[in-house]
């Protein structure tokens, strides 16, 4: 693992980015949108790591540690609008310490996500069928009493239930009370283990429209890779549905900051 620094610790924002590759094909795209975002007063921390030592949440902690404000919390393949960080330090004004979602967007514009909920109606299965995995991969999940619905919020409403690693913003006291990613998810459901977190430890985190971020997505991340695999198992064996539900259920929802 290697730790680059770029720009200034006079900084309007901090952003802590995994990647593959500095020199590759998406982490210069992000680093230049980062500078015209925080027009020019930004510390951006690029953890470079590959191959099968790769471990998302690890390389969150490893950046986070090199910050000391707010930190950004960004995808290699994804890129901040000019107005993003406004957004987000204007919404941290307004409301206060927590957890701050990006509004995601595809690369031709078209609004991805903005925070996910869980389902827990009885169409949830055929929903999660149809918009995720499949009716197969559905099927599995539910004979190994491991299915969790997880579906993206496409636009901005209150009551969502979590948010997404992708691209958001966690205030320094927001870190500090919850704590680092845990390591036991190599690759993915790190934020949905974070948002429960969150949920337990009574922390806030609001969705912000005006706060767009675009994303490639699986651009640097491969649909089926084996290391998806220990990150389910972990949260399986962390959220039993039951632990998840009370979590959901006892603890503050997602608000939008407009």
């Amino acid at each position: 693992m290697d730790i680059y620094e770029f720009g200034h610790t006079d900084s309007l924002i901090d952003v802590v980015v995994p990647t593959a590759d500095i020199r590759g094909r998406w982490f210069p795209r992000c680093l230049e949108s980062v500078k015209v975002a925080a027009r020019g007063r930004a510390l951006i921390v690029a953890v470079e790591s590959s191959g099968p030592d790769f471990n998302f949440a690890r390389s969150i902690n490893a950046g986070m540690q090199r910050t000391t404000g707010h930190a950004l919390i960004l995808n290699d393949d994804a890129t901040l609008e000019a107005g993003a960080c406004d957004a987000l330090l204007g919404a941290i004004q307004r409301t206060g310490d927590g957890v701050y979602q990006l509004f995601i967007h595809h690369p031709n514009g078209k609004p991805a996500e903005i925070g996910w909920y869980l389902d827990r109606s009885f169409l949830a299965p055929l929903r999660y069928a149809w918009r995720i995995r499949g009716p197969f991969a559905t099927l599995r999940k539910l004979k190994n009493k491991r299915f969790y619905p997880f579906l993206p919020l496409r636009t901005p409403r209150d009551g969502f239930d979590g948010f997404t690693f992708v691209a958001c913003l966690v205030t320094r006291n927001a870190w500090d009370a919850v704590g680092p990613l845990d390591e036991g998810f190599p690759l993915g459901w790190e934020d949905v283990d974070y948002s429960l977190r969150c949920h337990e430890a009574g922390i806030a985190y609001y969705a912000v429209p005006k706060a767009v971020a675009f994303h490639t997505i699986n651009g640097t991340r491969t649909s089926g890779d084996p290391r998806e695999g220990p990150s389910y198992e972990s949260l399986a064996r962390k959220w039993p549905r039951e632990r998840m539900i009370r979590a959901l259920e006892t603890g503050p929802r997602g608000g939008v900051v407009d």
